[in-house]
């Protein structure tokens, strides 16, 4: 689903959540009239972005008077994560730009990553020339790791000392 704006996507993310409700056999807030009896309680686990931050809010404010349905939404702890680490990143930007440096982090650590592959690649060629092919797959399993942009999770994984041991041992 694109993102055109608010009014446009928002209408579109509660239709989804309607559809994949029915499609469980859950009733959704239309299903459950004011005057049913019990209670019901609906969780939402959200990434932060502005539709589905817009479409939670919305919802709870549609729910709130209805005093047999609870409305919980909550940010998924994977992107939360994923956040923090951007705007660390952001802060390391920040500071390398105060100290005169025209890269910005990010770009830091994607050129340094491709320095440490092309390295490897050599070490890999010197090792299967003294040792044989046989043996590279043990002590060599995996090439350094890309640092790619917009790929959640590769900067991670550059930033992680312990993968070269990992790696080789």
């Amino acid at each position: 689903m694109g993102m055109v704006g608010f009014d446009c996507v928002c209408p579109h993310t509660l239709g989804a959540w309607i559809k994949q409700l029915r499609s469980l056999g859950y009733p959704t807030w239309d299903d459950i009239g004011l005057d049913s009896e019990g209670a019901y309680a609906f969780c939402y686990t959200r990434d932060r972005g502005p539709d589905e931050a817009h479409a939670s809010k919305l919802l709870a404010a549609m729910l709130a008077p209805r005093g047999n349905i609870l409305f919980m939404g909550s940010d998924c702890q994977e992107h939360a994560r994923h956040l923090i680490a951007l705007d660390c990143r952001k802060i390391a930007d920040g500071f390398l730009k105060h100290r005169g440096s025209k890269r910005t982090y990010f770009s830091t650590l994607a050129k340094l990553a491709n320095v440490i592959r092309e390295v490897i690649k050599e070490l890999y060629h010197n090792f299967c020339n003294l040792y044989g092919y046989m043996d590279d797959n043990r002590c060599m399993k995996k090439p350094f790791p890309s640092c790619v942009a917009g790929r959640w999770g590769s900067v991670d994984v550059v930033e992680e000392p312990s993968w070269i041991l990992a790696q080789i041992g």
